[in-house]
């Protein structure tokens, strides 16, 4: 499952996934990211959380696939929160392949409170936009 969150306030979006991880998990979250910037109109700093998901189904072949595509947005600041080993190691390895096509390297975290922290948020009010 796939929620997309928004703070207004501080304009910051929050992608939730949970439950098994897919490569359509991760396109479904692509699309729902795509489709709120553009209606925004601007581009927003995102994090992309995994600490809700108890399973991971994608191989390092399509973590490497997903990799070598350019950014959704160029210039995106894009923080991962990965809190199981398999999940971290994923990360780093999209992260690697992002920075070797010229994008701007996503940061990984192991908490959704260290994302909070590196974007300065302090009790931060998400309220959801969409869900798939």
């Amino acid at each position: 499952m796939v929620k997309q969150l928004f703070d207004r306030e501080r304009k910051v979006m929050l992608t939730e996934y949970s439950g098994t991880l897919t490569l359509a998990g991760l396109a479904q979250g692509d699309a729902l990211a795509a489709r709120f910037m553009a209606r925004r109109g601007e581009v927003v700093p995102g994090i992309l959380d995994f600490s809700r998901v108890d399973r991971i189904d994608i191989t390092s072949e399509q973590v490497s696939g997903r990799g070598h595509q350019p950014q959704m947005k160029r210039g995106q600041r894009r923080i991962m929160v990965a809190t199981s080993a398999e999940a971290y190691g994923l990360a780093r390895m999209f992260a690697a392949f992002q920075v070797a096509q010229g994008n701007a390297e996503p940061e990984i975290v192991r908490t959704l409170q260290d994302a909070f922290a590196r974007l300065g948020l302090d009790n931060p009010h998400f309220e959801m936009i969409e869900e798939t």
